[in-house]
C-alpha cells in the first residue's frame, strides 16, 4: 500500500472520529467518488472530507487505510472476545482449547441466551 502523506492520514484519522453513521456515509461518499460517480455537494453534509481527498489515487490510498484500520480494529476485538470467552469457559470447568467449533457455538449461543436477571 502506498504510504498516506500527513494530510491524508489526518483525513483518516477525522473519519475515525465521526459518529458511526457519518463515517458510514462519508466512506460510501468515498466508495462513490473512486468509482467515477458525478456527486452533488447536498449528497453528503461531510463532503469536504471526500473533496479533500479527491485525487483518484489519493481516494485508494485513504480507501485502502479506511480497510486496513477496520480490519485491525475488527481483529482486535475478536482477540479480546476470545480471551474473554476462554476465561468464562474456564470458570464453568470448559477447555476452550478442547472444544469443537460446535461445542464452541453451542457454548456461545447458550451464554447469549442465559438469565442473567437475578
Amino acid at each position: 500500500m502506498a504510504r498516506l502523506t500527513s494530510e491524508e492520514a489526518q483525513a483518516v484519522q477525522r473519519l475515525f472520529e465521526l459518529p458511526p453513521e457519518q463515517f458510514q456515509e462519508v466512506v460510501g461518499t468515498l466508495h462513490r467518488l473512486e468509482m467515477g460517480e458525478r456527486i452533488r455537494i447536498k449528497d453528503s453534509p461531510l463532503l469536504e472530507i471526500a473533496l479533500l481527498l479527491c485525487p483518484p489515487q489519493r481516494l485508494s490510498r485513504i480507501l485502502r487505510a479506511v480497510e486496513a484500520e477496520l480490519k485491525a480494529r475488527l481483529n482486535r476485538v475478536q482477540q479480546m472476545a476470545e480471551r474473554n470467552l476462554r476465561q468464562i469457559a474456564e470458570e464453568r470447568g470448559l477447555d476452550w482449547e478442547k472444544m469443537s467449533n460446535d461445542e464452541k457455538d453451542d457454548f456461545i449461543y447458550k451464554l447469549i441466551h442465559e438469565d442473567n436477571s437475578y
